[in-house]
Order: C-alpha cells, then sequence, then structure tokens
C-alpha cells in the first residue's frame, strides 16, 4: 500500500499563503517537500518540515486543547508560521502543556503560542496568577 501526501490546511493570506501537508511516510514527504522547496524557491516566504510532529500541536493549532486552572502561562510570538510550528514542537518536547496556537493572517503573518510549564527561553513571556490579569482587564474594560 503506497502512502500519501494529504492537504491539512490551504488558506490565503495577504502575503501569500499558507499549505501545510501531513503523511505518515516521513522519508517521502521530505523528498517531496525537499523537491517542491526547490521549485518555488522565487516565492517562497517561509517554510519548515517537522517529522513526526506531536499531535498536542495539532490540537492547540485546532484551538481544541482544554487545560485545568494554572498559575502561569506563557505566550510566544512570531512573524514566521514556520518559526511558531518549529518553537511549538520544542515545547511539545517539554512537560508543558499547548493551551493554543493562533494564526493571526493578516498583511503580516503572526504566529503566537499559549502555553503552561516552565518559560522555555527569553523569547517567551511568562504571566503569573493569569486568572487575575484576565479578570482586572475585563474589571477594568466593564466600567
Amino acid at each position: 500500500m503506497q502512502s500519501e501526501i494529504s492537504v491539512f490546511e490551504v488558506s490565503p493570506t495577504p502575503s501569500g499563503g499558507i499549505l501545510i501537508l501531513v503523511s505518515n511516510d516521513v522519508e517521502r514527504l521530505s523528498a517531496f517537500y525537499a523537491k517542491e522547496k526547490i521549485l518555488a524557491a522565487s516565492a517562497l516566504i517561509d517554510s519548515c518540515l517537522i517529522p513526526n510532529l506531536n499531535p498536542q500541536i495539532i490540537e492547540a493549532y485546532l484551538s481544541q486543547n482544554m487545560t485545568s486552572s494554572f498559575d502561569e502561562i506563557n505566550f510566544f510570538e512570531s512573524n514566521s508560521l514556520s518559526d511558531g510550528f518549529v518553537y511549538a514542537h520544542k515545547i511539545s518536547e517539554t512537560p508543558s502543556q499547548m493551551i493554543d496556537f493562533r494564526v493571526i493572517r493578516s498583511v503580516h503573518n503572526r504566529a503566537i503560542l499559549v502555553y503552561t510549564g516552565k518559560k522555555i527561553d527569553h523569547r517567551t513571556i511568562a504571566i503569573s496568577h493569569p486568572t487575575d490579569t484576565v479578570k482586572e482587564y475585563f474589571l477594568i474594560h466593564k466600567q
């Protein structure tokens, strides 16, 4: 049985588009990716290949991760969607839990990741006691 390369998402953005491919055959997808990356080099803005992507990343990308209360949340933001996926993969290799993986499709695409646990590195902003912060935000804007 031959494995397939399937389209997970295709969506337009002002600066181009997002194409996410999935396959259960890492070798075949890697060969396809390498070939197509060369062919599209003049028009390609951003790309990455992550073999064996943790399902937690896809769940967060689809906003389907449920989490209990927590004492601290961390935010990561990047202008590169590929960087967002690579960083999400880095998060998935830690005991942290991914809460959300948001893609802002605008003139300048943005990837925003929200996760619990310890701050991974200097590229992340940590917020302690986020419930209090959110309560204060809504109280201020309610008045």
